[in-house]
């Protein structure tokens, strides 16, 4: 009889720890399941987001839409015939420094004289 009542107790003992590992295996199942779902969610919403993002950047490179803006703020002119040189024009124009010369702000209207440029464009320094 006691024989008995310790097997029924043994018994007793495992199926507890057998529902209770069950009951724990099923509530951490459903918790990551909650948490796949959360991140299901956020996932979509983030291509959601990049969606729009790309719409707007389409509609933001819209060349009609660029074109008025360059218009509107930029002082662009088309590029005349005078203004394109060959590399080796350019040594008849300017003075070339070399890499162990300093460049005196002072010398830069003598530059621009030599060169035969307008006052005030912007200056081309070649450098060896």
């Amino acid at each position: 009889m006691i024989r008995f009542m310790n097997l029924n107790t043994a018994f007793l003992a495992l199926t507890l720890v057998v529902a209770y590992g069950t009951y724990h295996v099923k509530y951490d199942a459903q918790r990551a399941a909650k948490e796949l779902k959360a991140i299901d969610r956020d996932i979509e919403a983030e291509h959601t987001r990049e969606r729009v993002l790309q719409a707007d950047w389409s509609l933001l490179n819209e060349p009609t839409r660029l074109q008025k803006l360059a218009a509107r703020h930029l002082a662009l002119a088309p590029v005349e015939a005078k203004q394109i040189a060959a590399v080796t024009d350019l040594k008849e124009r300017l003075q070339v420094l070399t890499a162990s010369s300093e460049v005196d702000p002072a010398a830069e209207p003598r530059i621009v004289t030599q060169a035969g440029l307008q006052s005030g464009t912007r200056t081309i320094v070649i450098r060896r």
